[in-house]
């Protein structure tokens, strides 16, 4: 089921036949439906953030399909768009989708536009943009000139990122207020295999660099303002690989509160979590719980034991649950974790929730922990 306002709900028949495909509309929250016989399998349904009529249809076969009538009439934008790593930003905030890219509210001059990434008869791949009403071959731009990396097209609030690989050398290019691509400046000293964009908020580009000596961890770096120049702020993140080769890194944005990170450092294949209140400059550890979860003392005190939480996924199948952090909750982080002694005693199990202090009116040094035994 897909949604735009209250009102509008569109779901998408689950039939397997390509030549029965249907759309159900209703404008009356779902009290009656219209059906509306479509020509191709929908993937993905994406919305206008803005103009709630208007709709984007993604297929299997890598096909766009455009409607400005809530799904009623279809008309096909482009051929072969890529459909691994694309984007649809909603008023800034980044939803990973298979769908082409929005316009990004406040950034594009024409709410209209859709970023997307195509591919040539030839097989290369091709960053071009056009409106959702009129994505004809005369109205195409192509706001970079060369062909690009597969799935390499990023848009995320004033930046847009490309990458371009041939004789072994990938060059990184970025794009600020969508002005003219510039080539990402890295310390002469980086050498990325790869490189994932972290975040973009408050007009600073944070992004995590695997150097060609590392395997499962990476480093995160700090842009200026126009995302060109970079330099290192927190060595050895881990990782891990996904499937389809998807990469994750070990690294939360926490809801509710701008610059707050947390990170967990993989050094001599021991894991600790540090945090950061000002998007990277300056990091630090969490501060520990006075008690386990049995209610019991756990006399873990820096710098011989830490806290390790876990962010982005469970060090194994029997912890229940990650971090969780809310915007209606800004500053309180809930999780399960183990605290880590520098000798080889074994870890003691903690779930409850860290309470950020102090978060208003000043940026807050350092944290408090708050254990809840009943979790």
């Amino acid at each position: 089921m897909k949604m735009t306002k209250v009102t509008d709900i569109i779901l998408v028949s689950s039939s397997h036949n390509d030549l029965d495909q249907s759309l159900f509309i209703s404008t009356d929250e779902g009290a009656t439906f219209q059906k509306h016989p479509i020509s191709f399998f929908v993937e993905t349904l994406i919305f206008h953030p803005k103009q709630e009529d208007k709709v984007l249809a993604y297929t299997k076969e890598g096909q766009l399909f455009a409607s400005l009538d809530l799904g009623i009439q279809w008309t096909l934008m482009q051929d072969h768009v890529s459909k691994d790593h694309i984007f649809c930003l909603v008023d800034r905030l980044t939803l990973i989708l298979s769908s082409p890219v929005r316009a990004v509210d406040g950034v594009d001059g024409d709410p209209n536009v859709v970023h997307m990434e195509i591919q040539d008869p030839t097989g290369g791949f091709h960053y071009i943009a056009c409106q959702i009403q009129n994505c004809s071959d005369k109205t195409l731009s192509s706001p970079f000139p060369d062909s690009t990396d597969k799935n390499s097209l990023i848009v995320q609030d004033n930046y847009i990122f490309l990458q371009t690989s041939s004789a072994n050398q990938t060059k990184y290019y970025v794009s600020y207020l969508r002005n003219k691509f510039i080539q990402m400046k890295l310390p002469k000293y980086a050498l990325p295999k790869d490189l994932q964009i972290i975040s973009t908020d408050e007009s600073q580009v944070f992004v995590a660099i695997q150097e060609w000596y590392q395997t499962d961890t990476y480093n995160l770096y700090q842009s200026d303002p126009q995302g060109i120049s970079y330099s290192i702020v927190l060595e050895n993140v881990r990782s891990t690989k996904q499937p389809e080769e998807n990469v994750l890194i070990d690294i939360l944005e926490v809801r509710g509160v701008k610059g707050v990170f947390l990170a967990n450092q993989k050094i001599d294949g021991k894991v600790t979590t540090l945090i950061t209140f000002n998007k990277g400059r300056n990091w630090d550890y969490l501060t520990p719980p006075a008690v386990d979860m049995n209610g019991k003392p756990t006399a873990c005190k820096p710098p011989d034991c830490h806290l390790h939480l876990h962010l982005r996924w469970p060090d194994n199948p029997y912890v229940s649950g990650m971090v969780h952090t809310k915007d209606t909750a800004p500053g309180l982080i809930m999780g399960a974790d183990t605290l880590i002694w520098k000798d080889p005693s074994p870890g003691v199990k903690f779930c409850g929730s860290v309470q950020l202090t102090a978060l208003f009116p000043f940026p807050p040094q350092s944290g408090s922990s708050n254990a809840d035994t009943k979790c």
